[in-house]
C-alpha cells in the first residue's frame, strides 16, 4: 500500500469516529475537500530527488498536479 492510500485510509478511519460522535448529539457534521497533491507534496528535481531551498528545506508543492481525479 502505498503511503498516499494508507494516509487517506486513517483519514477515512479517523473522519468516521468523529462523525459517529456528532451523530450522538445530533450535530451537523461538513466536510469541504481538495484532493489537491495527495500523491506528492514537495517538489522534485529532474531526478525525482525532493527539491530544497537556500536553507536546505524541503520546497513545498503549493500548485495542484495534473493527475486526474478517481470517482
Amino acid at each position: 500500500m502505498s503511503d498516499s492510500v494508507y494516509k487517506w485510509c486513517c483519514l477515512a478511519w479517523l473522519l468516521q469516529i468523529i462523525h459517529d460522535a456528532i451523530e450522538q448529539v445530533k450535530g451537523i457534521y461538513v466536510v469541504i475537500a481538495d484532493h489537491g497533491n495527495a500523491e506528492d507534496m514537495v517538489k522534485r528535481d529532474k531526478a525525482r530527488k525532493a527539491a530544497l531551498d537556500k536553507e536546505g528545506k524541503l520546497q513545498i508543492l503549493a500548485s495542484h498536479t495534473l493527475k486526474p481525479v478517481s470517482p
